[in-house]
């Protein structure tokens, strides 16, 4: 798999992660009047864990887009001066930036939520729901607490009351989703009689696939072979196509056997074949068969001509002169 593209359900348990430690750590900030914008992460962090219910892999690039906002605050907050209007304009651009993200966020997860509604994995949508629900919630808390201090509003009850109590509930749901995840990965393995390594936690390793999953990743990966005609690359191997589609050559080899009753080899090389006989037929019967075998993505003449026999019932060389005399 490529450096720069990780599977969506390690994305989803360590934002969910995250998410957690954000709540609780945002909670301190305020408590300890530390003024890193913490309020700009939610939305990115829960538009990118809703990215993981209907996305192959997710690039690091394209999600460390989404935290420039906070980047860009965090730097000025600590590295400009602290005069009083300095102070006063970062104050002002955080909560127009704040305001701005979260009504932009919460707009776009709406309009992306119609895409995974029959998602198999109820207990994550369940879980992503409650908390994007709390961020509405939070957010509309920081409003609310802005609009107290800036504009002396008064309100019945204090709204930090509000955003510590939202703030905690959050935290609590992500650790408890994890914790979840662990004691059954704990007892799944206890079952088998197998102890548990650091690269088998939740936290680390795609979850185990079930039947939709499995026909959902069948579909892509013809669709993506088809499409793209990844069949005519030579170099193509087994690790390039299942990072295509997000998952480990482990789980393709399984997809291939158990789904496509074929081998890596013999799966490709059939949609091989099928464009040699196309070229054939339109014309290529006067090319050399070692340049149509290179056109068709084999790397050699011996490999194209086994394929070609195994599929065909007869070799390049007998298909090219049984073509000719038809043309005559």
């Amino acid at each position: 798999m490529q450096i720069d593209r990780i599977l969506p359900d390690r994305i989803f348990n360590a934002l969910t992660l995250l998410i957690g430690l954000l709540t609780l750590l945002h909670l301190a900030a305020l408590f300890l009047n530390i003024g890193i914008p913490f309020s700009l992460l939610y939305g990115p962090i829960l538009y990118l864990i809703q990215q993981t219910f209907y996305k192959k892999y997710m690039r690091i690039r394209q999600m460390l887009i989404h935290l420039i906002p906070f980047i860009l605050c965090t730097v000025w907050i600590y590295s400009a001066d602290t005069s009083p209007i300095l102070f006063y304009s970062y104050s002002l651009i955080n909560t127009l930036m704040v305001c701005t993200s979260s009504m932009g966020y919460t707009v776009m997860i709406l309009l992306n939520m119609k895409k995974w509604t029959s998602h198999p994995e109820n207990i994550k949508v369940s879980l992503f729901i409650k908390s994007f629900f709390i961020f509405c919630a939070i957010e509309f808390g920081f409003l609310t607490l802005v609009l107290h201090h800036r504009l002396q509003f008064d309100y019945d009850i204090d709204p930090m009351i509000i955003i510590c109590l939202l703030s905690v509930l959050s935290a609590l749901l992500s650790f408890d989703f994890l914790i979840r995840r662990l004691s059954s990965s704990f007892e799944q393995t206890n079952a088998a009689g197998r102890k548990l390594s650091i690269a088998q936690l939740p936290f680390l390793e795609e979850i185990r696939m079930d039947e939709a999953h499995w026909e959902l990743y069948r579909q892509d990966l013809v669709r993506s072979v088809e499409e793209q005609q990844l069949y005519l690359d030579t170099g193509l191997s087994a690790d390039r196509l299942a990072d295509e589609i997000g998952i480990s050559r482990q789980q393709l080899s399984v997809l291939l056997n158990n789904y496509l009753g074929k081998n890596f080899y013999e799966w490709i090389a059939e949609y091989r074949i099928a464009h040699a006989v196309k070229l054939f037929r339109e014309g290529g019967y006067i090319l050399k068969i070692e340049s149509l075998a290179f056109q068709c993505g084999f790397n050699s003449k011996t490999t194209f001509n086994k394929y070609f026999k195994h599929y065909m019932g007869i070799t390049p060389s007998e298909f090219r002169e049984h073509l000719s005399l038809n043309k005559q």
